[in-house]
């Protein structure tokens, strides 16, 4: 690109090629980095204006989907950059992909939807695929992307590998600096705002996760309380030290790595905010998880920003089996031994906690579709779907206790299905994660 727009010709004996002035490790940090190009207009150009090229770094590389995600993160916060070290509007989107790409994996998809989310619908017209390898036939990747309703205006294919091919890149190139002239500009400054709600908004998302799986582990708790109630009666009636075992999720505290900065509610004992960038407790009134009033937006008790500190630790949970008196648990659900009162309480409680769970749940669906309102492939979620979603995070995540809160979030939904949809669905898959 740098060779067509500085006027280079076929039968030129010259090429021009970006060479980095750095050691080893300032090139392996600028290859982890966006790179700012700034190709500034001078005599013999082809293009009669300044341009800027933000190129970010290679995607689905060897590092894994975190590093991928921290690219995501660059470009938003990059995005978000006031001033002179910032953009105020972008001309065009470019993915740059191999055009003999036959399909897309699991990766490329959770890359192109993280990217796309950065943009709302009106840059739908301003993207645009640039194919490199192209061999002259129709590229695959192209239909790779239509497998996956991704949104663009227009593709272009490259290949320098001989002279004709490069004769074919040259026209592709013109056709590409054309259309561009013609493109209406999108604004970054209600980007960055919007950006800024929606980092909330996922950090809402990713926080309500975690508490609602306490509470399933809760609800998983209270069914086996109630299946002893209900099924033990005869053996309390000749063993009135009767004792029952019960599976119960505990939570633990996990030591992070040096320089990783985590934000804990000390009075909830509540994980907050991973990877927080204040690490003085005196600014948590500045950390993402806290709201405009000042109060957390994460933890169970929606505690002041003062009561949460930078913390060496955060809160894991797993499955420990423990022996409790049958005594012990009618009296917890006020009852005598032989009183038929306890189980009633039980399923009363059962029920309480069950109705603010899907609270929480309506909550996160609440969130996850008001993000899904201005995206390029918006997927709203009803409550059934929703449900679907968090089956399938659930299973995904493989911690301690998943097959029971599957087991009580098919019971949710059975349920909801049971009183009949207001509302149509179509579940295609879950878009949360």
């Amino acid at each position: 690109m740098l060779n067509y727009i500085l006027g280079v010709d076929l039968d030129d004996s010259w090429r021009f090629t970006i060479q980095h002035l750095m050691d080893k490790d300032q090139a392996n940090q600028r290859t982890n980095c966006i790179t700012w190009y700034e190709v500034n207009y001078q005599h013999g150009n082809r293009l009669k204006y300044n341009l800027n090229i933000i190129d970010t770094p290679e995607f689905c590389d060897t590092r894994g989907i975190d590093e991928d995600k921290k690219i995501v993160d660059q470009i938003r916060a990059f995005f978000m950059t006031p001033g002179d070290q910032g953009i105020d509007n972008i001309d065009a989107v470019c993915f740059v992909t191999k055009a003999a790409l036959a399909s897309l994996t699991n990766t490329h998809q959770y890359i192109l939807d993280s990217i796309l989310s950065l943009f709302g619908r009106d840059a739908k017209d301003n993207i645009f695929v640039l194919m490199t390898f192209a061999d002259g036939n129709e590229p695959l990747v192209l239909e790779a992307l239509k497998t996956t309703n991704f949104i663009f205006k227009q593709s272009f294919s490259f290949n320098c590998s001989g002279l004709p091919d490069c004769a074919y890149s040259l026209e592709q190139f013109e056709n590409f600096f054309e259309e561009l002239n013609h493109m209406q500009q999108t604004s970054l400054q209600q980007t960055a705002e919007v950006l800024a709600l929606k980092k909330q908004i996922e950090n809402t998302i990713d926080c309500l996760l975690p508490q609602i799986c306490d509470g399933l582990n809760q609800l998983n708790t209270i069914k086996q309380e109630i299946n002893v109630l209900k099924n033990h009666k005869k053996d309390v009636y000749w063993d009135r030290d009767f004792s029952y075992s019960l599976k119960e999720i505990q939570q633990r505290k996990v030591d992070t790595k040096p320089g990783r900065c985590v934000t804990n509610c000390f009075v909830c004992s509540f994980t907050c905010h991973l990877d927080c960038k204040y690490t003085d407790d005196k600014d948590k009134k500045e950390c993402s998880a806290m709201g405009p009033d000042g109060y957390c937006t994460k933890c169970t008790g929606k505690c002041h920003w003062t009561k949460h500190k930078n913390r060496s630790f955060y809160y894991e949970t797993n499955v420990q089996e423990r022996v409790e008196k049958y005594e012990k648990l009618k009296a917890k659900y006020g009852g005598g031994l032989f009183n038929s009162s306890s189980e009633a309480n039980a399923k009363s409680h059962y029920k309480s906690v069950r109705q603010n769970v899907m609270g929480m749940m309506k909550t996160a669906r609440e969130a996850t579709n008001k993000l899904e309102q201005g995206s390029l492939k918006p997927n709203i979620l009803n409550e059934e779907s929703y449900v679907n979603c968090l089956i399938e995070i659930v299973k995904r995540g493989g911690t301690a206790g998943w097959e029971d809160q599957v087991a009580i979030l098919e019971e949710i939904k059975s349920g909801r299905e049971s009183q009949g949809r207001d509302e149509d669905s179509k579940y295609t898959g879950c878009q949360l994660c």
